[in-house]
């Protein structure tokens, strides 16, 4: 209900606008009455109306300096004028001063009354859905991270915010959690299976993250849900039907985690919450030193060596199933990194593969995207020829150079004999396949040499490498330095020796 307070000096005429209409059935309820405005003032003070009908010739404060001091004072509620038709100058001015519009006094009805109060009505729901688009916004934003922090385990989580539904009228809620992926949503099923009324008065807002969408409808009465027959959500939905507002967020993270499930199974339809069946997910299986791997593989340009650990962490993920908002942060790492190491990878492409709807899909998505962007990185750093057969060896070296890269199996890889991919390799390249190996591996050396830590020993076996000594010569052989002289020569800060 809008709080409302009624301003008029006599009382005969204040009664009759009390009586005039049903104000509670108009969404309105009387607070306070005040015969001048110095009172009015105070109880504005006390009561912070939504709407203040007021005469505007009255002694001491009048109807005027009423609304310019309140004004003055921060209220944001509405104002609508009680005037004669000799003082319309003074309508004038308090339309000025922000009045939301007047009644003539001698035409004033039912219908006169029943009008103005619909237009403030309007008003002030627009000025509400306004203000609590950024309060609850605020409040969605630090309960989501805080969600995400604790990787969907709530028990340290502890809600200290100020309630986002006090003062607001709002003693129930309703929440419906869409996992739709990339896809865009269409919210207008969700709001009308809210059951809104005339009698109520509810706001909907929408929070959508990680290709996850909630709804939610605040209202002041727990309303009835009518399901639109027809029509079936664009993914797995969870609704919790309406419970008391100071239940938020508990069962908003109630909703994301019943989520989980579908996350892997790909259950589309609409769903009821059931915290009973609510278990506590495995943690993710994919722990930090398999996501670095993950990032030298890329960073190395060992493309099928990364999708393959990916494979493996998702088939893992799978019989374990982490809770899926561990699954979408490992993602967003992810893309954070690509994007800081190919800052031409399209942020589309980024934003896609930590949108997506499931388990499969967004290892599909992840795969295609480094498979497509890291493949065409590798064909611009690549010098290839205009022989297709060569250009595949030299990029299985590229891809294979820490592994045991011979002749024969480069020729096995592409099908070709042995002694013929020999003698087309040198033409073409300029340099035996060997002595064109040893160049990949030295130029992987000094990578390693100047931005990590790693020993010479373990950098040698690292790029490819069996023996110490050989790593050294051939190193020194190409480079004109030691491991050690290039390390010093060009290392970084904090780099460490064998």
């Amino acid at each position: 209900m809008w709080k409302t307070i009624i301003v008029e000096d006599e009382p005969f005429v204040r009664r009759t606008i009390v009586q005039l209409v049903d104000w509670r059935a108009m969404g309105f309820e009387i607070v306070g009455e005040a015969d001048d405005g110095e009172m009015a003032l105070e109880q504005i003070k006390a009561h912070q109306p939504d709407l203040v009908i007021t005469d505007i010739l009255m002694p001491g404060i009048n109807g005027i300096e009423l609304l310019r001091l309140a004004k003055a004072e921060g209220f944001e509620g509405a104002f609508v004028m009680l005037t004669c038709m000799n003082e319309f100058e003074y309508a004038r001015q308090a339309l000025e001063y922000g009045a939301s519009g007047y009644v003539l006094k001698l035409s004033m009805s039912q219908e006169s009354i029943s009008l103005t109060l619909d237009k403030v009505k309007a008003e002030l729901s627009r000025k509400e859905r306004q203000r609590s688009e950024v309060t609850f916004n605020q409040a969605y934003t630090e309960a989501w991270h805080a969600f995400t922090a604790h990787g969907g385990e709530l028990q340290s989580f502890d809600w200290k915010r100020e309630p986002v539904w006090r003062d607001r009228m709002y003693r129930y809620l309703c929440i419906c959690s869409i996992l739709h992926g990339s896809r865009a949503l269409d919210q207008a099923p969700y709001t009308d299976w809210f059951g809104m009324t005339k009698d109520s008065i509810p706001s909907v807002h929408s929070f959508t993250y990680y290709g996850v969408t909630s709804v939610f409808c605040w209202s002041d009465s727990p309303l009835k849900l009518q399901m639109v027959k027809g029509i079936l959500p664009q993914g797995p939905a969870i609704c919790s039907g309406f419970v008391p507002a100071e239940q938020f967020p508990a069962v908003w993270f109630d909703v994301l985690r019943q989520l989980n499930s579908h996350w892997y199974k790909g259950r589309p339809g609409l769903y009821w919450l059931n915290p009973a069946t609510l278990m506590q997910p495995d943690s993710s299986p994919f722990n930090w030193k398999q996501e670095m791997e993950l990032y030298h593989h890329l960073e190395e340009g060992k493309i099928t060596a990364a999708l393959k650990l990916l494979r493996e962490a998702w088939t893992e993920m799978e019989q374990k199933q982490p809770h899926w908002v561990k699954v979408k942060e490992i993602v967003s790492r992810l893309a954070n990194w690509l994007q800081r190491q190919y800052p031409s990878m399209p942020k589309e492409a980024l934003r896609q593969m930590a949108d997506n709807a499931g388990h499969e899909e967004l290892l599909t998505v992840v795969t295609d995207t480094i498979q497509l962007h890291l493949k065409d990185q590798a064909k611009r750093n690549l010098s290839l020829t205009d022989h297709p057969e060569v250009n595949e060896a030299i990029r299985y070296i590229h891809e294979h150079y820490e592994e045991n890269v011979t002749l024969k199996i480069v020729a096995q890889e592409i099908n070709m004999d042995e002694k013929y991919v020999s003698g087309l390799f040198a033409k073409k390249v300029g340099e035996p396949m060997i002595q064109y190996l040893q160049r990949v591996r030295v130029d992987k050396a000094k990578q390693l040499l100047t931005k990590t830590g790693l020993t010479v020993n373990e950098i040698g076996e690292r790029v490819g490498f069996v023996n110490a000594n050989y790593f050294y010569k051939i190193f020194k052989r190409r480079s004109g330095l030691t491991p050690n002289d290039y390390r010093n020569l060009y290392g970084g800060e904090g780099q460490t020796e064998e």
